[in-house]
């Protein structure tokens, strides 16, 4: 079996190769940076192609599907040289430029129809980047394949396509530049800086309103109520909720009812349905106490004032 030429592959035409090969890398990266933990050197290594070159690299391959070539045309004037597509060197430069204005794009869209945050705008740029780099095969199929674009491995020195010394320092200067400015935003995406740490702490009753709190009950009547919780922590919090019961008449007897954990990451939601009766008359107060973690002092505490009359 001959050994297997792969700049041979490279160079065949029958499919775009660059376009299969990012769609698998923004795909690789944006799992990457969702699994792996903020402040991670590798999360935001992964996160650079997907932020400043992936997106622009899909559209100039949408837009220019062809080879840069040069040519010869005829026209009144005689013959005059023409061309067709662009350069390498041009379509890496222009790929980490138009990323960033399509992240800043992607980002006013969301401010409208959603929030600006890491996971939306993954799931923006890996939609973009599929659709694009598909329409970019489409418009490659429609040329003769010796003019489609490829990608030689010869020519991955972006610089050595600089005709002029000019050039390639004008190609440095903006590709460093333009790594920069992605590095940050890149930074910036993955390690959003934290807001207020708290909890939500709530309760409801059982239609997840408040017209029908039991305020008012009859000796041996059920009465459900919905406890919520909301982390917004910035991390993985357990909680401990405790619910009590103090008969403010008589001998003051308070007995705890209910007592349940749950754990909950950031945003994470928790409601929980309560159902109690009361047998005797008299007033009651309702308490739903919240601790947090290990910690032994109350972070959260709910009251609800109940009278309650024989049946």
């Amino acid at each position: 079996m001959e050994p297997v030429n792969i700049p041979a592959i490279i160079k065949k035409n029958t499919y775009p190769l660059d376009l299969i090969i990012v769609i698998i890398l923004s795909l690789v990266s944006a799992i990457s940076i969702i699994l792996l933990p903020g402040g991670n050197l590798i999360r935001i290594i992964f996160a650079l192609p997907i932020v400043i070159f992936f997106p622009g690299y899909a559209f100039v391959s949408f837009l220019w599907p062809e080879n840069h070539t040069v040519y010869e045309a005829e026209n009144s004037k005689g013959n005059e040289t023409n061309t067709r597509g662009i350069k390498v060197i041009e379509r890496i430069v222009l790929s980490f430029g138009l990323s960033i204005v399509i992240l800043a794009f992607i980002g006013i869209i969301l401010n409208f129809i959603s929030e600006i945050s890491l996971k939306p705008i993954l799931a923006f740029l890996i939609i973009f980047i599929v659709f694009v780099c598909g329409m970019g095969w489409y418009r490659r199929s429609l040329i003769p394949e010796a003019d489609r674009f490829t990608m030689p491995v010869e020519k991955i020195n972006i610089f050595q396509n600089a005709e002029e010394p000019e050039d390639k320092f004008i190609a440095i200067v903006l590709v460093i530049s333009l790594i920069i400015s992605g590095f940050t935003l890149a930074y910036v995406l993955t390690n959003p800086l934290e807001g207020e740490n708290f909890t939500e702490f709530y309760v409801l009753d059982q239609n997840r309103g408040i017209t029908d709190l039991p305020l008012n009950m009859t000796t041996n009547e059920t009465k459900t109520i919905t406890i919520g919780t909301v982390c917004h922590e910035y991390e993985s919090t357990n909680y401990i909720i405790i619910i009590s019961l103090l008969n403010t008449t008589g001998q003051r007897q308070n007995i705890t009812l209910s007592s349940y954990d749950i754990a909950l990451e950031h945003e994470q939601i928790n409601e929980t349905f309560f159902a109690f009766q009361i047998d005797y008359a008299g007033q009651y107060k309702l308490t739903m106490e919240l601790y947090k973690d290990d910690d032994p002092t109350v972070y959260r505490e709910i009251h609800l004032w109940i009278d309650v009359n024989v049946a």
